[in-house]
């Protein structure tokens, strides 16, 4: 699969080096399974780090499933039930009359509970994930429908799951990494037939009201995250 969008240097350089957040890492990792670019990139960056503290070696070797195990354990060690680990196992989240299947990188996540909340016609949000640092989301979008115009606070990481969806003048695909900061305001737009899934990473929150109705931002986030 050809991938459009890519995390930058920066960002695969601290993956490599285990220095990255969990929450955008999740999203690095499902990219690299998609992109053999980023994946070889990530490789080499890991073994010029090894080479930096270690004496030379002929064989370096990556596993990038090891770090992966690792990375899980350390976000949810909560011990699942027959039935969620069936759900893990499969790793497909299924809501109306959708379904999709997730990164491997996030399988464990279709064992949640998901609190989907509706905005527009067929759109949904789940909150995934809530830290200190920043939450988890997944996105669904139906065919032409948008995600009300809304700008950051911090940094907005997404990845696409599936299907695609258009901001500003670019087009994301699945596959593709992205990453919107406090400049970028806009309003993303599903393009694909079978509506578009995107996983996010969001520091902070995000504003959907500017000037007079800036304080509905946070009744915003209060409805998102609420049970």
């Amino acid at each position: 699969m050809t991938v459009g969008y890519h995390p930058d240097h920066k960002i695969l350089e601290k993956y490599a080096t285990g220095d990255l957040g969990v929450g955008i890492s999740l999203l690095v990792s499902a990219h690299l399974d998609h992109c053999e670019q980023c994946s070889r990139h990530v490789s080499q960056l890991t073994a010029d780090a090894v080479n930096s503290f270690m004496e030379p070696v002929t064989d370096i070797s990556y596993n990038l499933d090891s770090e992966l195990d690792q990375l899980i354990g350390s976000i949810d060690t909560e011990v699942l039930n027959k039935s969620s680990v069936q759900r893990e196992e499969d790793g497909k989240v299924t809501f109306l009359d959708k379904t999709f299947t997730l990164p491997r990188s996030m399988a464990y996540l279709a064992s949640k509970e998901l609190n989907w909340k509706e905005f527009g016609k067929n759109s949904r949000i789940a909150p995934v994930e809530t830290t200190e640092e920043g939450n988890l989301y997944f996105i669904y979008l139906d065919k032409n429908e948008e995600v009300p115009q809304h700008g950051h606070e911090g940094i907005e990481y997404s990845y696409v799951a599936a299907g695609s969806y258009g901001s500003q003048s670019d087009i994301f695909n699945t596959g593709d990494f992205s990453s919107f900061d406090s400049q970028i305001i806009h309003t993303p737009k599903a393009l694909s037939d079978d509506g578009c899934l995107v996983i996010s990473w969001v520091e902070k929150r995000l504003n959907f009201f500017t000037g007079i109705f800036s304080p509905l931002n946070k009744i915003m986030w209060w409805y998102l995250h609420k049970a």
